[in-house]
């Protein structure tokens, strides 16, 4: 669970997150697990990095395809390596990865966010369509912003090789500065009605960044709080 963080004097970092985003989307029906050059197992919420606190996922289809397939590394077509949450049963389905503060204590520049979905198999194209949330917290607030709406769904139908990439960047190179927890909201997808086990497979997110650095600015008010509080001490 992600609890307020108090700072020392004004040395809180302010989110910077800039409406200049870019959204690019892409998809495949051909070659089989067509981007996993793309795909991270080092990003800031990968499973075993560092820089990763805590991740909490609702419910998947349970032990077949855990909700720790999101964060592993593994851009396969492995089910234990996938997530699948079903239509009208698991969503709105969420999934909260809080970063590690204790050493970078200012949070994280957040640079850019991928996100994979798909599957191979004679199933539901629309597993490979991708609608969701992205919400984020900074250090210091217990409250998330709204990030992005991501909106793409190139399926539809039944078929067998399928998949698609989702890259949320912003045009000024920092989507959002001082984060300590990244939250994803997922949709149901729909396209019941003959389509056979409609929801999202979700095979990977990675969220891609750096520890935050406090302006210069901030650092010269907080110096020189701290040497006026001195002062008056000697006084």
């Amino acid at each position: 669970m992600k609890k307020p963080i108090k700072l020392l004097l004004s040395l809180t970092i302010v989110s910077s997150a800039s409406a200049t985003l870019v959204i690019t989307p892409i998809s495949s029906v051909g070659p089989v697990l067509p981007y996993s050059a793309f795909a991270s197992s080092t990003d800031l919420i990968n499973a075993g990095q560092p820089t990763l606190s805590s991740a909490t996922v609702s419910a998947t289809f349970g032990s077949v395809f855990p909700g720790t397939g999101i964060n592993d590394g593994n851009y396969t077509n492995t089910t234990t390596h996938n997530a699948f949450f079903r239509s009208g049963l698991d969503f709105p389905a969420t999934a909260t990865y809080d970063l590690n503060v204790g050493v970078n204590t200012f949070g994280y520049d957040i640079t850019s966010i991928n996100s994979f979905m798909g599957w191979q198999g004679a199933s539901s194209m629309a597993q490979g369509n991708q609608t969701y949330t992205i919400a984020y917290s900074v250090v210091g607030s217990a409250l998330y912003s709204a990030l992005a709406t991501v909106a793409y769904s190139p399926f539809t139908g039944n078929g067998s090789n399928y998949d698609s990439m989702v890259t949320v960047t912003d045009s000024g190179g920092v989507l959002a500065s001082g984060v300590d927890s990244v939250r994803f909201t997922f949709a149901d997808p729909g396209l019941g009605g003959g389509v056979s086990n409609p929801g999202t497979v979700v095979r990977e997110i990675d969220v891609v960044g750096v520890a935050s650095v406090p302006e210069p600015s901030v650092v010269a008010f907080g110096l020189g709080g701290l040497l006026l509080l001195s002062r008056r001490r000697r006084l």
